[in-house]
């Protein structure tokens, strides 16, 4: 199942790079390579403190509509799955000052994993 594990802000990632467990974090796991992908894609396209509002949307495609200006963003994904994955990514993104996601390819997931699941916090 690909897993990943979002830093919400620099001091959070800071925290990590000093070996100590983050503050807080997302851990999000999926069960596709394309859903994973999907929340990645909704993590970059978030803005912080930015909502958006879905304009349009059937199974695979969807409209937002950037509620800071008159941008419209269309996004197609390969199944529903997808687009909800991605529904939280951009839910997850909005909540973060400058998000880092840290997947399982990345040298620092096993020890990210171990810290968070050890530390005394809520995952947001």
């Amino acid at each position: 199942m690909p897993r990943v594990i979002v830093l919400p802000t620099p001091k959070d990632q800071a925290l990590l790079i000093c070996g100590d467990a983050p503050e807080s974090h997302f851990d999000r796991s999926f069960e596709t390579d394309g859903e994973r992908l999907a929340y990645i894609r909704g993590i970059d396209k978030a803005e912080f403190g930015v909502e958006y509002k879905v304009s349009f949307e059937d199974q695979c495609y969807m409209e937002l509509h950037r509620s800071a200006g008159v941008h419209t963003f269309c996004f197609a994904f390969h199944d529903a799955a997808e687009k909800e994955a991605f529904k939280q990514g951009l839910a997850d993104g909005r909540d973060c000052s400058s998000p880092e996601v840290i997947g399982e390819h990345d040298d620092r997931f096993d020890s990210l994993a171990i810290l968070v699941s050890a530390a005394p916090l809520q995952p947001r």
